[in-house]
C-alpha cells in the first residue's frame, strides 16, 4: 500500500508542467473558500478536507488529491477541522452552527455544539482529540468537549467595544505543549489598520500568560494567520513586528528571531521540528532551524494558509486567485453585495535538505511554562459550585409625574445614576428617553416611600451631573447649575464646559468647582459663591476630593491645592505628559483624583472618533504611570483604586495605585446583547474598594469580594442593568433596571 502511495504521489508531480518541476503542483479540486479555516489536514496526514467557494465540504487524500467518500453535505459552511488520524470531522457554519461527524457512521452529526452567535472562522482538535477549539466572529474562542458536547471554556478577544479600539476574532488555533496551552490569535481591524495578537491560554485553567503582537495583515480585506505549531506541538512560530519568531515551549525559554525579517503572510513549522515557514507575496521562504540557511520557493499566487504534511516533505498551500493590486471581493452581475474572490489548492514540496535534518527533541513528560504568581493571583478566583443568591430586599418604581401639556407623558426615563445618602436615602438620576422625562428621585429605604420626585431639564452630554455628597448638581431650566433635589440655584449658565473636566465637586466639602478661564469658580452647595481659585495659565481640567483641588493646565502641568481656603499649594510642576495633549486635536474627558490626593486618573479623547483615546494614572509626587485602563466606575472614597474595563470587554481589572499593578481581573462576563452586539459591562467598586459589583447585558448582577478573590453572590434581575451603587458600608447594592426600576440587594 505504502508503495502504491509513493507511485501515485510521483506521478501526482507530472501535473503541472514546469511548475510541477519546481515542486508546486496545483491541485485538481476545484475553488475553495478563501478564509484560513477552510483547509484541514488530519495529522496522520492520510486526509485532507476544504469548504468549496460556494460552502460545500470535501474529503480528500492528500496524496493523490483523489476525493473520498464520507462528506456530508453542507452550503453554508465556513471552517472544517480533521481528528489526528481523519475519521472525525468538525465543520462550522457562518451561523454559528457547529457540528462532529464521524466519517464511518450513520449520516447523522456525531455532535451537535452550542454557544457561538456568529460566523465560525476556525477550527482545531487537541492533539488526543478530547477536546474541539473553535473561534467565531462573535470575539470568542471555545473549547468543547468532544465526547460529552459540552462546552468546557470561552475565551473572549482582544477587544473593549470601542470601534477606534478595533473588531478582533480569531483567525487561528492551536491547542499546545501536550494540550496544556491553547494559544489563540485574534485579526483586529480598526479604522486605518489592523494587527494581530496573539493569547497564551493555560489549560485547564483558563488563565492568561501571556501576549504576542503580530505583524499586521494585509489591507485589502483578507483575514490572514500568523503563527503555527510543529515539533510534535512543542514548537511555536508566529510573525512578529520585524521578525519571524521561533520559541520552544518546553520550559520558558527565550524566543529567537530567524531571518528573513519583514512582513509575513502566513506561518508554518514542521511536525518534526526541522524547519519554520513564512510567506510573503508570492514566495514561501523555508528557514533550516539547525543551521538558519534560507531556501526560498517561488508560488504562483500569495499563500493564504499553510499545512504541513506528516513527514514534513511537503505542504498543502491555498493560494489567491488574485493579485496584491486586485480587491478580494468582486462584484457579480445581479448579486447584491461583493462576494470573496476563490482560492486554489497547491502542493509544495520542501526543499530536500530542510527536510533532512535533525527533529526537535523534547524528553519525556515535559512542561510547559505556566501563568506567573501575579497572573495567578490576579485572575484566579473562587466561584463556588452553590454561588449565593443575593436577596432583592426591595423592588423600587419609578413615579409617573404630573407632566406639562406639551409633553406626551410624564414618565422618568432609564436610571443613569444612582447614589446612597448618609441618611440612609436611595437617589436615583434618571435621564431622558424617547418621551420620558429626566429627573430625580428618592426613597426612604426603611419605608420604601418615595420621598421625592420631580422632573429635571434635559441634561447636557457634555456637562453629566456633579455629586455634592448629598445631592446632584444638575443643569437647571436656562442651564444654569442648579441642585437636583431642590432647584437651589448654584452657578450661573455658561457656555465654558467643552468636556466634563471643566466641572468638577467636592463631597467632602459639598463645593462645585467650575473651570473659567485661567481661574476655578467656586460655589458651596448652599449657594455661597467664594472667591475663585486663581491658576497660573489656562485650565484644561480639574478634579476634587476629600479638600482637594487638582488643575491640570493646558501646557501638561499640574497644581494640587488644599486646605480652607484653598490657598496652599502642595505639589506644582509639570507631571510626565501623556502622548495625548490638551489642543485642537485631543480633549481632556475628565480627571479623578484618588482618595489620598496623591494619583490622578487621566482620560482624553481624540476629536477624531476613529482614533483611540488614552487612559492612564499618574503618581503627582513624581509624575510616574501607575495604571491604565478606562475606569468604569467613579473612583473610591477611601482607598486609592480604580475598576476599568481590561484589554477584553467581558473583563474588568482592579489596579492598585500603590502597588501599582492589577491585584484583580474579574473572570468573563457575558458582554453582548441578544444580537451580538458588544455591550460594555456596567460595574461599581465600594468605597473600601474590596467589592466589585458587575452586571452584563442579560441581567446578570455578580458581587466580588477582591481582597479574597472570591464571588460573593449573583443575582439576576431580569431586565439589562443601566446603573450600580453600593451603600457607604458595602451591605447594600442598588440596581437600575431598563424600564426605570431599582432593585436593592442585600449582600451576605
Amino acid at each position: 500500500m505504502r508503495a502504491l502511495r509513493r507511485l501515485l504521489s510521483s506521478l501526482a508531480l507530472s501535473w503541472a508542467g514546469l511548475a510541477g518541476a519546481q515542486g508546486v503542483q496545483p491541485l485538481p479540486l476545484g475553488d475553495v473558500l478563501a478564509t484560513v479555516g477552510s483547509v484541514a489536514l488530519s495529522a496522520d496526514g492520510q486526509v485532507a478536507a476544504h469548504v468549496s467557494a460556494l460552502g460545500g465540504v470535501t474529503l480528500w487524500d492528500p496524496v493523490t488529491a483523489r476525493v473520498l467518500p464520507g462528506a456530508p453535505e453542507f452550503k453554508r459552511a465556513t471552517a472544517v477541522a480533521l481528528s489526528r488520524d481523519g475519521r472525525w470531522l468538525a465543520v462550522g457554519q457562518d451561523d454559528g452552527r457547529l457540528q462532529i461527524w464521524s466519517r464511518h457512521e450513520a449520516p447523522q452529526p456525531m455532535r451537535e455544539l452550542r454557544g457561538h452567535s456568529g460566523r465560525i472562522t476556525v477550527l482545531a482538535f487537541s492533539a488526543d482529540d478530547a477536546r474541539l477549539a473553535s473561534g467565531s466572529t462573535d470575539g470568542t474562542a471555545q473549547v468543547f468537549d468532544v465526547g460529552t458536547g459540552q462546552r468546557q471554556q470561552v475565551l473572549d478577544s482582544v477587544y473593549n467595544g470601542h470601534s477606534a479600539e478595533g473588531v478582533a476574532y480569531p483567525v487561528a488555533l492551536a491547542f499546545a505543549a501536550a494540550d496544556q496551552l491553547l494559544l489563540v490569535q485574534d485579526w483586529r481591524q480598526r479604522q486605518y489598520d489592523s494587527d494581530r495578537v496573539t493569547s497564551l491560554w493555560a489549560l485547564p485553567q483558563g488563565l492568561e500568560i501571556g501576549q504576542r503582537q503580530g505583524t499586521p495583515p494585509s489591507a485589502e480585506g483578507v483575514r490572514l494567520a500568523a503563527q503555527a505549531i510543529g515539533g510534535g506541538g512543542w514548537l511555536w512560530a508566529y510573525s512578529a513586528a520585524e521578525h519571524l519568531m521561533v520559541q520552544r515551549l518546553d520550559g520558558c525559554g527565550p524566543e529567537r528571531a530567524l531571518a528573513p525579517t519583514g512582513y509575513a503572510d502566513t506561518v508554518a513549522v514542521d511536525p518534526w521540528g526541522r524547519w519554520v515557514a513564512e510567506s510573503r507575496d508570492e514566495a514561501l521562504n523555508f528557514v533550516d532551524l539547525a543551521s538558519r540557511r534560507v531556501a526560498a520557493v517561488h508560488l504562483p499566487a500569495r499563500a493564504l494558509a499553510v499545512l504541513p504534511q506528516a513527514d514534513g516533505r511537503s505542504v498543502l498551500a491555498l493560494l489567491a486567485t488574485w493579485t496584491r493590486d486586485e480587491d478580494a471581493l468582486v462584484s457579480k452581475p445581479g448579486a447584491k453585495q461583493a462576494v470573496p474572490r476563490p482560492a486554489r489548492l497547491y502542493r509544495v514540496v520542501v526543499p530536500a535538505a530542510l527536510a533532512s535534518g535533525p527533529a526537535l527533541a523534547v524528553p519525556p513528560g515535559a512542561a510547559t511554562c505556566t501563568a506567573s504568581e501575579a497572573a495567578r493571583r490576579s485572575q484566579q478566583f473562587v466561584t463556588p459550585e452553590g454561588v449565593a443568591a443575593l436577596t432583592v430586599k426591595a423592588r423600587l418604581a419609578s413615579t409617573q409625574l404630573a407632566a406639562p401639556a406639551a409633553d406626551a407623558a410624564g414618565r422618568l426615563g432609564s436610571v443613569a445614576q444612582l447614589r446612597f445618602d448618609a441618611a440612609g436615602r436611595l437617589m436615583a438620576l434618571y435621564e431622558a428617553s424617547g418621551s420620558d422625562a429626566a429627573g430625580v428621585q428618592v426613597w426612604q429605604l426603611a419605608t420604601g416611600r418615595v420621598a421625592l420626585a420631580q422632573r429635571l431639564a434635559m441634561q447636557h452630554q457634555f456637562a453629566p451631573a456633579q455629586w455634592l455628597g448629598m445631592d446632584w448638581a444638575v443643569l437647571g431650566p436656562n442651564n444654569d447649575w442648579v441642585l437636583a433635589t431642590s432647584g437651589q440655584r448654584l452657578l450661573d449658565a455658561s457656555s465654558e464646559y467643552a468636556s466634563s473636566a471643566a466641572l468638577a465637586a467636592d463631597d467632602a466639602t459639598r463645593r462645585l468647582y467650575r473651570v473659567a478661564g485661567s481661574d476655578i469658580e467656586q460655589v458651596t452647595a448652599e449657594g455661597h459663591r467664594l472667591p475663585p481659585v486663581r491658576g497660573r495659565s489656562a485650565v484644561a481640567g480639574i478634579a476634587a476630593r476629600n479638600g482637594r483641588l487638582l488643575v491640570r493646565y493646558r501646557d501638561g502641568g499640574m497644581e494640587l491645592f488644599a486646605g480652607t481656603p484653598l490657598a496652599s499649594t502642595r505639589f506644582r510642576g509639570p507631571a510626565k505628559k501623556s502622548s495625548a495633549g490638551e489642543g485642537d486635536d485631543w480633549s481632556l474627558d475628565s480627571l479623578m483624583l484618588s482618595a489620598s490626593g496623591r494619583y490622578v486618573q487621566y482620560v482624553a479623547n481624540p476629536a477624531a472618533y476613529e482614533t483611540p483615546g488614552f487612559d492612564a494614572a499618574w503618581r503627582l509626587a513624581d509624575g510616574e504611570q501607575v495604571g491604565t485602563g478606562t475606569p468604569v466606575a467613579p473612583l473610591p472614597l477611601r482607598v486609592d483604586r480604580v475598576l476599568a474595563l481590561d484589554t477584553r470587554a467581558h473583563r474588568l481589572a482592579v489596579w492598585d495605585f500603590d502597588r501599582n499593578e492589577v491585584v484583580a481581573r474579574l473572570p468573563r462576563q457575558r458582554s453582548r446583547d441578544g444580537r451580538g452586539v458588544p455591550v460594555p459591562l456596567k460595574a461599581a467598586i465600594s468605597d473600601d474598594g474590596r467589592l466589585v459589583a458587575s452586571a452584563s447585558p442579560d441581567g446578570l448582577v455578580r458581587v466580588w469580594d477582591i481582597d479574597a478573590h472570591q464571588l460573593r453572590g449573583e443575582a439576576r434581575v431580569g431586565a439589562e442593568v443601566t446603573a450600580l451603587a453600593f451603600d457607604a458600608p458595602g451591605r447594600q447594592l442598588a440596581v437600575g433596571r431598563a424600564g426605570g426600576q431599582v432593585w436593592v440587594l442585600a449582600l451576605p
